[in-house]
């Protein structure tokens, strides 16, 4: 049955939706766009974080602290739930992209020019478009797996180097599972770093650069002052340690979702574009595409910020600022920018 989308007058509720929560009263395509991203961004972040939980839940800790015993990475890596943090993220993971994209070529579809509006019918189901989707959502599923196999084992390696304990291991394994490498490694030094303050006789007075870092992590102010007259105990730097890996897991939840809606968002109003030119409703030859960055401070300065108002042909890609080629945005982790259309007499 094939799924034909005339195009409404009005957005459907989700692009409506986003329309009202957009910033301007009549906001611009991005914005839309990008308002439909951050609708859909707390599903697919509640998503990873339920992946993260079904591979704790699914850890065996009798069958696995064996394999730590032996010390071989690539055996424990093979025994470890990745199907079950896979399937978790899956579930989730493929509704929000294929409804983001569907999402966002309707709400893209209110900014064409009104003849092109008026006889558009997006075929959500046209090949090309149910393509991308199952692509997308399993090539997201494969490579946040990835990135978090890779972090496990250089979190196993790590721990078979510093002489952890095959149960504590195991434990720290079910608990600790979401990170990249990088994360590890901060939540690594993090901990290093806590226990050299421990070992200091006291903790009054210490360096401003000190302090920064411990407000970096999370802590307050009354938390530092606490520290100055309790020290540091065992108890006190896991449940440190603990909360600044929480704090980096949610970040990371964040970044994954809001790079994946936008991407989403982003290919389905490329898909409308496309459709409208394949119906001959829209002339390829006499319309081109610009590049939109968010005029804020957080625009990224190296990236984004040279492709401001870049327009190129109708289908080319856009070069950003460190050189790379994208067909549209996300041009790198949580980008903000989007793309409109431009069209000649």
């Amino acid at each position: 049955m094939t799924a034909l989308l005339t195009i409404p007058r009005q957005p459907p509720p989700l692009a409506r939706l986003a329309w009202r929560a957009a910033a301007a009263p009549e906001p611009a395509e991005w914005q839309v766009l990008h308002a439909i991203a951050d609708r859909l961004a707390p599903p697919l972040q509640e998503a990873f974080l339920a992946a993260v939980d079904a591979f704790g839940a699914a850890v065996a800790l009798r069958e696995l602290q064996p394999l730590l015993e032996g010390r071989q990475v690539a055996r424990v890596d093979r025994a470890l739930p990745w199907d079950a943090f896979a399937a978790a993220l899956a579930a989730g993971g493929a509704r929000v992209v294929g409804e983001g994209f569907a999402a966002a070529a309707a709400g893209a579809a209110a900014f064409l020019p009104q003849a092109i509006r008026l006889q558009l019918r997006f075929d959500v189901t046209n090949p090309r478009a149910v393509a991308w989707i199952e692509q997308h959502a399993a090539a997201l599923v494969r490579e946040v797996t990835a990135e978090t196999r890779a972090a496990v084992r250089a979190l196993v390696a790590r721990a078979f180097r510093e002489g952890i304990p095959p149960a504590p291991l195991a434990r720290l394994l079910r608990e600790r599972v979401g990170l990249t490498q990088q994360g590890e490694l901060a939540v690594a030094n993090y901990q290093r770093f806590l226990e050299r303050l421990a070992a200091r006789s006291t903790l009054a007075n210490l360096a401003p650069s000190v302090q920064e870092r411990l407000l970096r992590s999370g802590l307050q102010q009354r938390q530092l002052a606490k520290l100055a007259r309790t020290g540091l105990t065992p108890e006190r730097i896991s449940h440190l340690v603990d909360g600044y890996r929480g704090r980096l897991l949610q970040e990371r939840a964040e970044a994954i979702a809001r790079t994946e809606t936008i991407t989403a968002s982003s290919q389905g109003q490329l898909e409308l574009w496309r459709q409208a030119a394949d119906a001959q409703l829209l002339d390829s030859k006499r319309t081109r595409q610009t590049w939109i960055v968010t005029p804020d401070s957080r625009l990224c300065p190296t990236v984004c910020r040279p492709m401001a108002g870049q327009t190129v042909a109708f289908g080319a890609s856009f070069r950003t600022g460190d050189g790379r080629r994208v067909r549209t945005s996300p041009a790198h982790i949580r980008c903000r920018c989007g793309v409109r259309l431009a069209f000649s007499r």
